[in-house]
């Protein structure tokens, strides 16, 4: 799924590390063990194309999604949990808001020979085949899913996100990888 052939990597005259090379395959789950300072989060940033070896090379499957838990991240609390979640689905929410306003539309219309009403409807067909095709139907599901098994409660969902602790931020964040249905996930010390 993941290979890295021959990596290394330097900065100024510090050698991170030299000439690594491995494959992360399916179902692989492998930890990385090592001090603080010897490249772990480094190398999780060329895994994920956010920083570029030396030399070397990392090649993926094609369209493979790869899902990346950083270590620090900046929070962004602008949003409610369940409205966080959805934001991840940004294409669908906004194809079922179309929809929504096709359809109320729709049913204020009393032209139904003309060619506008006619025109709405195959708008109206499209927006329901987009969300249709993007699995819009099951995202409240999923959403519901992945929050309880992570340990919310039905009571968190509309609470605004800067409310939660470090810890319940970071389940927050791995909610929206796993949201994602990644093929591979990268954590960077998961414990936190």
């Amino acid at each position: 799924m993941i290979s890295a052939d021959n990596l290394s990597l330097y900065f100024g005259a510090q050698n991170v590390f030299e000439g690594i090379s491995f494959m992360i395959n399916q179902n692989d789950k492998i930890g990385l063990v090592g001090k603080n300072g010897s490249g772990k989060s480094t190398l999780l940033k060329l895994l994920t194309n956010n920083l570029s070896p030396n030399e070397g090379t990392v090649s993926c499957f094609k369209n493979i999604v790869v899902g990346y838990l950083e270590q620090d991240i900046d929070f962004e609390d602008q949003y409610s949990l369940i409205v966080d979640m959805q934001k991840v689905f940004g294409d669908i929410e906004k194809y079922k808001r179309d929809f929504d306003k096709l359809n109320k539309e729709i049913a204020e219309r009393t032209d139904y020979e003309s060619k506008e009403y006619t025109e709405l409807l195959n708008q109206l067909s499209v927006a329901e085949e987009r969300i249709r095709m993007e699995g819009g139907y099951d995202t409240d599901v999923k959403i519901h899913k992945i929050l309880n098994g992570l340990g919310f409660q039905k009571t968190d969902f509309d609470k605004h996100t800067s409310e939660f602790s470090g810890g319940w931020r970071m389940r927050i964040e791995l909610a929206k990888i796993l949201l994602k249905t990644p093929d591979v996930i990268l954590l960077d010390e998961p414990t936190n």
